[in-house]
């Protein structure tokens, strides 16, 4: 699948249709999500995959798409580039960190970094 994945891209982004292949990229991703993961969790990790949906992706992932659509609220369509710019990374970055706070392994994570530079620090 990757092979496949990889060769569309290219092909499709070598002819200049970026558009087109930025699609296929979430088109393709979207059918492993949908198709890959059920079976991965129906054959390997049985009665997980509810709890892991529920717990570790939803939340994370709503947490982003909240943050998200606020930036789109906020940003007014017609900007100058480097204001877009800052503008969406700005959005960006406040969806990546929403959603890293809000996963419990990742909060754990940091909390065990932020300690360790503090002991380093000190």
């Amino acid at each position: 699948m990757s092979f496949l994945k990889r060769n569309i891209i290219a092909n499709f982004a070598g002819q200049g249709w970026t558009a087109l292949a930025a699609a296929v990229w979430v088109a393709l991703n979207s059918i492993y999500m949908a198709i890959g993961l059920p079976f991965t969790h129906r054959r390997l990790l049985r009665g997980k995959m509810r709890r892991w949906f529920v717990k570790d992706v939803m939340p994370p992932l709503g947490a982003a798409l909240l943050i998200a659509g606020l930036g789109r609220y906020l940003l007014s369509s017609p900007m100058r580039t480097m204001t877009a710019t800052v503008g969406l990374s700005t959005v960006l970055v406040g969806a990546f960190l929403s959603a890293a706070l809000i996963a419990p392994h990742m909060r754990e994570w940091m909390s065990q970094q932020l300690t360790r530079l503090r002991s380093v620090m000190i």
